[in-house]
C-alpha cells in the first residue's frame, strides 16, 4: 500500500466530491504529478523529521538572514535552473571568531528530467527569485548554549539551486518541450565557483584561518564532491590575518556594502611572507550526505536509477581520480556521485554524520512504494518503531552495509610526524594538496572490498580512539546514529535537545572534537531501539512500556 502524503490527501478531498464527473483518466495524471513533486521536494530532503508522522519537532528560535545574491555570474554561466543569479545567507563573525568560517551548503534531491527540472525551477530550489531569508539554527546559530564551539565564526548558507548537487556542467541552456522560449539551464558547478569567488573578493574569505566547508543531505553530497577543490583554493587564496579585530572589519565592510570592491591584498601579496603565515585549516562535513549504491526491498537500484539520470541530464562534475578507477568512465560515470566510490580518493579531513537508518533513503530509494506489496512494509518505512520484527531485520542488513562501507575511512591513518593542528595551525590532509587526486590512498577497488563490517556500536569505540600521541591517527571524524530520521545538523538535533547523543555526546560536540583535534572520533550507534535519545514519540512510548513491564 502506498503511504499517501498530506499534499496528496488535500488532491484527493478536492476531486472526491466531483468523482462522478471526472473519470480515472482526468484524475490520474493530476495526483501523479503531485507524486513526482512530492517526492524529491525540499522538506523530503531536508527535513530532518520526513521519515516517519510520529516526529513533532521542536521549535527553535534563530535569527532570519536575507538573501545576497551573487552578481558577478562569471559572463552568465553561473545561474540557477531558471536563469536567475545564485544567492547566499551571510552573518559576519565577532571576536575570536572573526577569521573562521562554517560555510554550509543546503540541500534539497535532486532532478532527473528536463519536465522534473523544470517545475523545480518554479520554487526556491530552482530560482533565486522565490528565496526568502533563512533562520540560522544548529550548527548556524548565533546562540552560544546551542552552538558553542561555532556561534561567533561567519556562517554561510550557500542556496541550492540547481538539482544536482552544484556539479551540473552544461553550458549550453536546455529547451523545455512544450514552452515557448523557456529554457533551464545546468550549472551548479559555475555556482560554486561564483559564490566562493564573491565570499573570496567582498567579505575577506581568503584572510580565514579556519574553515568548515560542509552541507545537508544534497548538499553534503556538494560538500564532499568539492571537499579538495575548496581546500586546494583556500590554500592558493589565502592571505594572512592581521588581528581579529581587523578581519572582523573588513567582513562587515563586505555585508555592509553588499558586496563592494575586495578590501582585501591580492593572493600573490599575501604569500609573500610564508615563514610568518600559517596556511588555513580546512575540513569537510557532511551530514546525511551518505546514500548508498545499493538494491532495495525488491530487489531494484532505485538510488543507481536516480543519480544515473542526474548525471547524464545534466553533464555532472565528479572526481577525476574515481573516473580513473572505471573501466568504462561514460557507461560507469554515475558511480562517482556515490560517495562510497570517491570519498576514500579525497586528502581533506572528513566528518560524517549520518542516521544509519536514514529515513529518506528508506522512503525513496531502499522500502519504494513499487518494491513491495505488503502493508507491513509501508508501515515499516514510515515508523521504524511500529515495523514487524522479521522486515526489520531488512532495515538492519541497510545499517550493516553502510558501516561497512564506511569502514576504510574508519582505518584511515596520518602520521603523527605530522604538525598538528594545535601545534602549527595547519592540518596534514593540505599538505598533500599538490598531488594528484587519490595517490597514496588505497584505491576504489580496495576500498570497496576491504574492511569487516562493524557489528555493533562499542566495536566501532575500541582501538585507538583518543590516543593522539601514538604513531597513527585517523583523520576522520564519524557520527552515525541508529535514528529514524535523516539531517541532524540545521536542528535541535544538533546540540542534543530532541536528537540522537552517542556516548552522551551530541553531533555538535562530535564535530567540535574532531575539529579542533581534541580526539579521535568515530561513534557508531548500536542497531535500531537501543538509543532512547533518538526522536521518535513511538519509540520512547515502546521504551516506556519496557519499563514498566521491567517495574512490574
Amino acid at each position: 500500500m502506498v503511504a499517501i502524503s498530506p499534499a496528496i490527501r488535500l488532491a484527493v478531498s478536492r476531486i472526491r466530491p466531483f468523482s462522478r464527473q471526472i473519470t480515472l483518466a482526468v484524475a490520474f495524471p493530476f495526483i501523479w504529478m503531485l507524486v513526482s513533486s512530492t517526492r524529491r521536494d525540499d522538506l523530503a530532503s531536508s527535513f530532518p523529521f520526513s521519515g516517519s508522522t510520529h516526529y513533532k519537532p521542536v521549535p527553535i528560535p534563530g535569527p532570519k538572514i536575507p538573501v545576497t545574491i551573487v552578481n558577478d555570474t562569471l559572463g552568465g554561466l553561473a545561474v540557477c535552473l531558471d536563469g536567475s543569479p545564485p544567492g547566499f545567507h551571510f552573518q559576519a563573525g565577532t571576536g575570536d571568531g572573526a577569521s573562521k568560517w562554517v560555510i554550509f551548503l543546503e540541500g534539497g534531491a535532486w532532478c532527473d528530467s528536463i519536465q522534473d527540472c523544470h517545475n523545480r525551477s518554479l520554487t526556491k530550489l530552482g530560482s533565486s527569485n522565490q528565496m526568502q531569508p533563512y533562520k540560522f539554527i544548529g550548527i548556524l546559530s548565533p546562540d552560544p548554549e546551542i552552538n558553542p564551539e561555532f556561534f561567533s565564526w561567519n556562517r554561510v548558507v550557500v542556496r541550492y539551486c540547481d538539482g544536482a548537487s552544484f556539479s551540473g556542467n552544461k553550458n549550453s541552456p536546455i529547451k523545455v518541450p512544450g514552452q515557448n522560449s523557456t529554457f533551464i539551464f545546468f550549472r551548479g558547478s559555475h555556482i560554486m565557483l561564483a559564490v566562493v569567488n564573491h565570499l573570496l573578493q567582498h567579505h575577506n574569505l581568503r584572510a580565514a584561518s579556519h574553515v568548515l566547508f560542509g552541507g545537508g543531505s544534497a548538499g553534503a553530497l556538494a560538500a564532499f564532491l568539492h571537499c579538495d577543490w575548496f581546500a586546494k583554493t583556500m590554500l592558493q587564496e589565502s592571505q594572512p590575518v592581521t588581528s581579529p579585530s581587523d578581519a572582523a572589519a573588513a567582513a562587515a565592510d563586505g555585508a555592509a556594502s553588499g558586496g563592494g570592491a575586495a578590501s582585501s591584498p591580492s593572493p600573490s601579496s599575501s604569500l609573500s611572507s610564508p615563514s610568518s603565515f600559517s596556511p588555513p585549516v580546512v575540513k569537510c562535513m557532511g551530514d546525511g550526505g551518505i546514500f548508498l549504491d545499493t538494491k532495495d526491498v525488491g530487489g531494484q537500484h532505485e538510488m543507481r536509477k536516480l543519480f544515473s539520470a542526474v548525471v547524464r541530464l545534466q553533464n555532472v562534475s565528479v572526481h577525476q581520480g574515481c573516473l580513473e578507477h572505471l573501466k568504462n568512465q561514460t557507461a560507469e560515470r554515475w558511480k562517482c556521485f556515490f560517495p562510497e566510490y570517491f570519498l576514500p580518493l579525497l586528502d581533506t579531513p572528513l566528518f560524517i554524520g549520518n542516521t544509519l537508518y536514514d529515513s529518506w533513503q528508506m522512503n525513496y530509494s531502499f522500502a519504494v512504494p513499487a518494491s513491495f506489496h505488503s502493508k507491513d512494509w509501508d508501515q515499516c518505512r514510515w515508523s521504524l518503531a511500529d515495523c514487524p520484527w522479521n522486515l526489520l531485520r531488512k532495515f538492519h542488513t541497510y545499517r550493516a552495509e553502510m558501516v561497512k562501507k564506511l569502514q576504510p575511512l574508519m582505518q584511515a591513518r596520518v602520521s603523527a610526524s605530522v604538525p598538528s593542528l594545535r601545534q602549527a595551525g595547519q592540518e596534514p590532509g593540505l599538505e598533500q594538496a599538490g598531488q594528484e587526486p587519490g595517490s597514496g590512498s588505497r584505491g576504489l577497488k580496495g576500498w570497496i572490498q576491504g574492511g569487516e563490517g562493524v557489528r555493533g556500536g562499542k566495536e566501532a569505540l575500541s582501538g585507538e580512539q583518543g590516543r593522539l600521541g601514538s604513531v597513527k591517527r585517523c583523520p576522520h571524524g564519524f557520527f552515525l546514529a541508529s535514528c529514524h530520521m535523516h539531517t541532524m545538523a540545521l536542528w535541535a538535533s544538533w546540540h542534543g535537545l530532541q536528537g540522537p547523543l552517542l556516548s552522551d555526546q551530541s553531533m555538535a560536540q562530535a564535530v567540535a572534537d574532531w575539529f579542533f583535534e581534541r580526539k579521535e572520533v568515530r561513534l557508531v550507534d548500536e542497531i535500531f531501539g537501543h538509543n532512547p535519545s533518538c526522536p521518535s514519540s513511538s519509540q520512547r512510548r515502546q521504551s516506556k512500556a519496557k519499563q514498566r513491564s521491567n517495574a512490574g
